[in-house]
């Protein structure tokens, strides 16, 4: 069965929300094992922080902050695709387990 221009467009706002998650998870790791190394030194292997790329806002590594304006960017331009679309979270989860 042939996908519609909606089911393709959905797929790939679930692709890009899995990008954003990972890019995310970069970001912080790259954060915590440069200028936040010692702080990342007080925590254990399993220990659980909850971090948010907002908490790096000040950071001085150039890397981390050029990262951080790509992420900003990329959320504006995923949230005006699901506005513009009308895509629902309902849709987005619907979709997410599709192997396609």
């Amino acid at each position: 069965m042939s996908k519609t221009y909606r089911e393709h467009l959905i797929r790939a706002v679930v692709e890009f929300d899995k990008f954003m998650r990972e890019l995310d998870l970069h970001i912080i790791n790259l954060a915590m094992s440069g200028e936040f190394s010692e702080v990342n030194a007080l925590f254990e292997e399993g220990d659980v922080m909850r971090l948010d790329i907002a908490d790096f806002e000040d950071i001085a590594d150039q890397n981390v902050q050029k990262l951080i304006k790509v992420f900003r960017l990329l959320h504006d331009v995923n949230s005006s695709i699901r506005n513009i679309n009308a895509i629902s979270s309902d849709e987005i989860d619907r979709f997410d387990d599709l192997p396609f």
